[in-house]
C-alpha cells in the first residue's frame, strides 16, 4: 500500500506502479495513433482531425514522464551491482527521455500547420524542410540516448541478477523492434514487449518488503537466491 509519508515506501511503490504504467499508458497511445506509412503527406493527412492525434500525443508524453521514476527504479536496484553499467545507462535513458518530448514538440506543430488552410503540397513541403532542418537533426543522437539506455540497463540487470535472462532478452527485443519492425507493429510490439519485462519488475518491485528495498537486498529479484539474503559482493 502507498504510504506517502514513509520515503522508502513512496519510492517502491512509485517505482514499482511506473514500470508497469509507463509501458501501459504508451501501448494505448500507440493504439490510438492513426495509421500511416511514415509519409508526411498521409501523415498530416492522418491529423485533419486532430482530437485522437492530440490525446494520443498526450499519452505519448505522459509515458515518457513514467519512465523517469521508472528508470530511478531500476537504478536503485542496481545499487550494490553493475553500478557502474546501471548509472551509464540511466544517465543516457534520461537524456533520451527529455529529448522524447522536444521529437513531441515537433510533431504538435503539424497540427496548427494543418489547420493553417494551407494547401496539401505547401503543407508537405513545410513539414519537410521542418524535420531535414538542424535543429530536428541535433535532437536526433541524444534522443536515440533513450534506447542505448535502456539496452545498457537491460544487461545491467541481468548481470546483476536483478532479473532473469528471459526478461533483458524481451526488453531488448522491444527496443530494437522501434528500429526493426514494419509500420503495422510499431510501436505496439515496443510497448507490448516493455510491458511484458518492465511489468514482470514493477510486480516484483511492489511486492518487496520496504526494509529489503531500502538496505538494497531485494537487488536479487532474478536470481535464485532468497530475497532478502545479502547480495554477493562485485
Amino acid at each position: 500500500m502507498l504510504k506517502i509519508t514513509d520515503a522508502n515506501n513512496f519510492r517502491r511503490s512509485v517505482a514499482g506502479l511506473s514500470l508497469i504504467a509507463a509501458p501501459l499508458v504508451g501501448l494505448i497511445g500507440a493504439l490510438l495513433t492513426p495509421q500511416y506509412t511514415g509519409d508526411l503527406g498521409e501523415e498530416l493527412a492522418a491529423i485533419s482531425a486532430p482530437g485522437r492525434w492530440l490525446v494520443s500525443d498526450f499519452l505519448n508524453l505522459l509515458t515518457f514522464f513514467l519512465m523517469i521514476p521508472a528508470v530511478f527504479g531500476l537504478l536503485h536496484l542496481l545499487r550494490h551491482r553493475a553500478v557502474a553499467l546501471g548509472h551509464i545507462g540511466a544517465a543516457l535513458a534520461l537524456l533520451g527521455l527529455f529529448f522524447h518530448g522536444a521529437i513531441i514538440g515537433f510533431a504538435l506543430v503539424e497540427v496548427p500547420l494543418v489547420e493553417s488552410g494551407l494547401e496539401r503540397a505547401q503543407m508537405v513541403a513545410f513539414a519537410e524542410r521542418m524535420y531535414e532542418g538542424p535543429a530536428f537533426l541535433m535532437i536526433l543522437a541524444p534522443f536515440i540516448g533513450f534506447y542505448l539506455g535502456m539496452i545498457i540497463l537491460a544487461v545491467a540487470l541481468w548481470r546483476a541478477k536483478v532479473a532473469p535472462l528471459w526478461v533483458s532478452v524481451l526488453l531488448v527485443a522491444g527496443l530494437l523492434s522501434e528500429f526493426v519492425g514494419t509500420d503495422a507493429v510499431s510501436p505496439e510490439l515496443m510497448f507490448v514487449l516493455l510491458l511484458i519485462s518492465l511489468g514482470w519488475l514493477g510486480l516484483r518491485v511492489l511486492r518487496t518488503p520496504d526494509a529489503e528495498w531500502a538496505d538494497g537486498s531485494a537487488a536479487a529479484l532474478g536470481s535464485d537466491r532468497m530475497v532478502g539474503e545479502p547480495a554477493p559482493a562485485n
